[in-house]
C-alpha cells in the first residue's frame, strides 16, 4: 500500500528553536560530525565564509496519527535512544 505524504499516518516531527553559532569548544565535535558524513565539504572554499551553527531547541512537535500533535518534552527528546 502507498500512502500520500500528506496522510497523517506518515509521522512528522517539527523542531523549533533558535539557530546559534557553534561555540569554539564545540567546533571540533561539529567538524568531525559533519566531515565524517560529508567529507567533500572539508574541501569547500574557505573564502565563502562557511561557519557551523546548531539549533537550540525550544519545542518538539510530533504528529504520528490523526488527531493533532503531541508536544514532546525536551527532556524526553534528549534522552531517547536512536535505536
Amino acid at each position: 500500500m502507498v500512502y500520500d505524504p500528506e496522510d497523517p499516518r506518515c509521522a512528522r516531527l517539527t523542531l523549533t528553536g533558535k539557530m546559534v553559532e557553534v561555540a569554539p569548544e564545540e567546533l571540533g565535535f561539529a567538524k568531525e560530525a559533519m566531515f565524517s558524513r560529508h567529507p567533500v565539504m572539508a574541501k569547500w572554499p574557505v573564502g565563502h565564509k562557511w561557519f557551523f551553527m546548531k539549533l537550540e531547541l525550544i519545542q518538539v512537535w510530533l504528529q504520528d496519527w490523526i488527531g493533532g500533535i503531541s508536544l514532546v518534552p525536551l527532556e524526553d527528546y534528549f534522552k531517547a535512544s536512536p535505536f
